[in-house]
């Protein structure tokens, strides 16, 4: 169900990414009916998180709950993203990110190692030094994924404590589509359609956002044609369907990003007025389509 509200809450209090970093907010399910949001934990405590179907709808609304546990300690290093899923063959950089925190609090100034210890990749910086924030960066460059590939995040002189980064390959038989947003469409003449997006996921249960797939949009741009009055033959009604006119198509293929999003910007079909656009998003073996509609005015008789 797409367009349902959903919403977010946690205690004690964290910083949902999807609200804006609010506490709480509500958000619109999208086209595959999800609705998520990274959190930011704000103290050492268990935190439950708490989702409602449409609160203000329902006197009982259906829910569902998640427990995180926040920790700290004298000295720690996160990471900002530990895993990725990468189409395999995909040549991609990827953003790492290690936090220095000493109970809570960002360690300035102190150098982290950065190492490649599986598989294959070359790093932008193999020991930066942490900002004020205590964040720690370099940049994974991996050149036509073959196989998994891990990296260490370690606070240097003594190489402890220590975080490791994975990346994991996703051969193309895995990949798999979700709808996420514009894959119907119906506006009047003069309105710009929104673009068509999808997520490229794995086949695991639950499911990882994939980056770097090759998603191809395929789209046939026509102009709808009014049919003759249908014709009666010994009770028989005939009714015909011209062929439509073909106004353009497109072929783009377009790489998944970090959150296995792709979006397809629709043609305007080379013309004004009324057009109906009919495509397909394929990932792997993987095919969604959609269909988009402009429509004439009707004018009243007389």
């Amino acid at each position: 169900m797409s367009g349902a509200s959903v919403f977010f809450t946690a205690t004690p209090a964290a910083y949902f990414l999807a609200c804006g970093g609010a506490g709480s907010c509500t958000l619109l399910t999208d086209d595959s009916g999800q609705a998520s949001s990274r959190v930011t934990v704000l103290q050492a405590a268990v935190i439950n998180i708490n989702v409602l179907l449409a609160p203000a709808s329902y006197k009982s609304p259906k829910s569902v709950q998640a427990t995180l546990l926040g920790t700290s300690s004298a000295m720690d290093i996160s990471l900002t993203s530990a895993f990725a899923w990468i189409a395999q063959g995909a040549t991609v950089d990827i953003a790492l990110g290690a936090r220095l925190l000493a109970n809570g609090t960002p360690v300035a100034g102190s150098t982290v190692n950065y190492q490649v210890v599986k598989g294959s990749g070359t790093l932008s910086a193999a020991s930066p030094h942490s900002d004020a924030n205590g964040f720690a960066n370099s940049t994974l460059h991996i050149a036509a994924l073959g196989g998994d590939v891990q990296v260490s995040a370690c606070l240097a002189p003594g190489n402890k404590p220590c975080q490791i980064f994975s990346a994991t390959a996703v051969p193309a038989s895995a990949l798999r589509l979700q709808l996420v947003g514009g894959s119907v469409q119906v506006l009047p003449v003069g309105q710009a359609f929104q673009p068509v997006t999808v997520r490229v996921i794995d086949s695991a249960t639950p499911a990882h956002p994939v980056l770097g797939a090759n998603v191809t949009f395929q789209a046939v741009v026509s102009r709808p044609v009014a049919g003759p009055p249908p014709v009666s033959i010994g009770g028989i009604v005939i009714t015909r369907n011209p062929a439509p006119v073909i106004v353009s198509s497109s072929q783009l293929a377009i790489l998944s990003d970090s959150a296995g999003l792709a979006t397809f910007h629709p043609p305007v079909g080379g013309g004004q007025g009324a057009v109906l656009i009919q495509g397909t998003s394929a990932a792997g073996t993987s095919v969604l389509p959609f269909r988009l509609q402009s429509l004439s005015p009707m004018v009243p008789p007389g």
